[in-house]
């Protein structure tokens, strides 16, 4: 699977649905952290690329020499704002 279709996949979601995702197979992180956020984790996981950093409206792969950047879905930016301002605190995760 790919980086966009991984996104896509979540965009068909709400960002409560994406919220209860992530705590149904335990995906949690830093809030404003972009490379451990749970949408960092999930596509790490996912796509077993540790190389991913999430952004405001992008995520960026820096697996290869040049970084590519994926535009999110907008349930999906919705999603890291509203983790990022403490909304779903059940995901959050300091370590």
């Amino acid at each position: 699977m790919s980086i966009n279709a991984a996104l896509e996949e979540l965009g068909n979601l709400s960002t409560e649905e994406i919220a209860y995702l992530f705590e149904s197979i335990d995906i949690k992180g830093p809030k404003d952290n972009p490379c451990l956020c749970p949408l960092a984790r999930y596509l790490g996981i996912k796509l077993d690329n540790n190389h991913i950093s999430v952004g405001s409206h992008s995520v960026n792969n820096f697996l290869s020499r040049t970084v590519e950047q994926f535009i999110m879905p907008l349930t999906v930016r919705e999603f890291v704002l509203r983790f990022d301002n403490g909304e779903f605190p059940e995901l959050e995760d300091e370590s």
